[in-house]
């Protein structure tokens, strides 16, 4: 029996979704954003990749 992942939207270790959280948590671990700005940078980006719709 051979069983493979589910699809799924934003997994992976090779994601766009952790490449681009470790980018704004870079921001925040270097101090050139807060904790805040950093949350709403990633929010932001989710939002907007949230309106493509799936690539399912």
């Amino acid at each position: 029996m051979v069983e493979f992942d589910p699809d799924a939207y934003f997994s992976g270790s090779g994601s766009t979704l952790m490449s681009r959280g470790g980018q704004s948590l870079q921001g925040v671990t270097s101090r050139v954003l807060t904790p805040e700005q950093g949350a709403d940078d990633l929010i932001g980006w989710l939002d907007q990749q949230l309106t493509l719709g799936s690539p399912l």
